[in-house]
């Protein structure tokens, strides 16, 4: 079995990872942690950015929404965290409207696959549109889309993942009442 990375991503904007906060003057290309880790998690103090994650990120054809939240979201930083590279076989778990979904399709490219999932409740409330608005652009094309219960989230030919990611909305989990250990 080809191991694979499970990422819970919530806190690089929100502090909420032991009073973590984005560091404001550092470099660009690193991002910091906090001084003192929560329990159990390990110090990291930056994280080296590659020329072609920075590229991902500052694509010309990138939305102006999306460069708002890049500020606030670090996405640079993150895919350099998670190590995404081209041709990977990475799955986002509650892609919403897919803002990180797309920022991993361009870091794996056009041989990588990205699985975007969502569950009924939150296409139906909040991201049918953006969701659908977004994989109609052609940076999307090796994205698949995964409309499935977080209890079960992959299609049977989601095998062999190199990372499994869930970003800013694990919270939403146990208000799902999603089977976390499952």
């Amino acid at each position: 079995m080809k191991p694979f990375l499970v990422f819970t991503l919530v806190c690089a904007a929100s502090g909420a990872c032991g009073g973590a906060q984005p560091v404001p003057s550092a470099p660009a290309s690193t991002i910091a942690s906090p001084a003192t880790p929560p329990p159990g998690a390990k110090h990291v103090t930056a994280v080296e950015v590659p020329p072609s994650l920075r590229a991902a990120v500052e694509a010309s054809n990138r939305s102006e929404k999306d460069r708002e939240l890049d500020a606030g979201r670090r996405p640079a930083e993150l895919l350099a965290f998670a190590a995404i590279t081209p041709r990977m076989r990475v799955a986002e778990l509650g892609a919403g409207g897919g803002y990180t979904t797309e920022l991993f399709a361009r870091a794996v490219g056009p041989d990588g696959t990205v699985y975007g999932q969502n569950n009924k409740f939150v296409l139906e409330r909040f991201a049918a549109k953006p969701w659908n608005g977004r994989l109609a652009k052609t940076v999307m094309k090796n994205v698949v889309r995964v409309d499935r219960e977080l209890d079960d989230p992959f299609p049977p030919d989601a095998k062999n993942l190199d990372a499994v990611l869930v970003v800013l909305v694990y919270h939403d989990f146990v208000w799902l009442g999603v089977d976390r250990t499952r």
